[in-house]
């Protein structure tokens, strides 16, 4: 249970992902919906190519963005156009990408002392674990979290609304 809590938050803990899902569609937005306004067009044409994969909002590369490869695959254009079509902004993209993540692990490493050594605060997620790990007291086979009514009434209940709305089983 624990090695599968710890995979669980090492996953979480990659904050690109929550990122890069929204920051795709995101650039690509503002030229596909643009195309459905003419106001917008101006904009789009002084726009620098290199911000967004194409400047065409009628163009099949935001089309099959949004509505996928047609059926057969992309039998009008091949994988290798789409990846060098999404390339160039990538790639203008994370000169400002990277910066901010290495701005992140900066102050995420500054405040640590402060957070571990000078005020002692526990982390937060690090507790679960330990306790789930910790030796039991002597004459029991488990420690004082498997042992605790509440926390099995919780799982129970959990469990229960799951099982009842087809979730589990």
């Amino acid at each position: 249970m624990v090695v599968s809590l710890g995979m669980m938050l090492i996953s979480c803990a990659l904050p690109s992902s929550g990122f890069y899902r929204y920051f795709m569609p995101l650039i690509a937005d503002s030229i596909y919906y643009a195309g459905q306004f003419s106001a917008y067009h101006p904009l789009i044409n002084a726009m620098p190519g290199r911000l967004v994969p194409s400047k065409d909002y009628h163009g099949w590369l935001l089309r099959d963005f949004y509505l996928g490869f047609p059926p057969g695959g992309g039998a009008h254009h091949s994988y290798l156009q789409v990846f060098e079509a999404w390339a160039r902004p990538l790639a203008f993209w994370s000169l400002f990408i990277i910066p901010m993540f290495g701005a992140i692990i900066f102050f995420s490493v500054l405040s640590r002392k402060q957070w571990v050594q000078r005020e002692r605060l526990a982390f937060p997620l690090a507790i679960i674990p330990l306790e789930m790990m910790a030796d039991p007291q002597p004459g029991h086979r488990l420690n004082d979290l498997w042992r605790n009514k509440v926390l099995w009434i919780g799982a129970a209940f959990s469990l229960g609304i799951d099982m009842y709305n087809g979730s589990i089983l």
